[in-house]
């Protein structure tokens, strides 16, 4: 019982790591102007991948996953208010960038 599912969350982890570093790598390829905000995607997505990782190593102890789960919906807040100074920024780059 203690074995499956911290395989379970390791792969998890590693499958967010491999995915969000791919997914960010050909945004930015495709679309340039998103390089400024790539490293915040980055640890958004590492960030989310992290907590279901750990939501699944943790499924068995019911205390431990509410913990996880407190934390997760922390995080989340904290990436929704991180959120609005990037897009200022993108914003304010892309109105700079059509008025030259």
């Amino acid at each position: 019982p203690l074995v499956y599912p911290l395989i379970l969350g390791t792969v998890i982890i590693g499958a967010g790591i491999f995915i969000g570093h791919t997914i960010v790598r050909n945004i930015v390829e495709d679309h340039p102007e998103f390089s400024g905000a790539a490293p915040y995607a980055k640890f958004l997505l590492y960030s989310i991948f992290l907590m279901v990782g750990l939501g699944a190593i943790f499924a068995n102890f019911p205390q431990t996953a509410h913990v996880v789960q407190n934390v997760a919906w922390g995080v989340a807040i904290a990436a929704g208010i991180m959120l609005a100074p990037i897009i200022y920024a993108l914003a304010k780059k892309m109105i700079k960038e059509t008025k030259e």
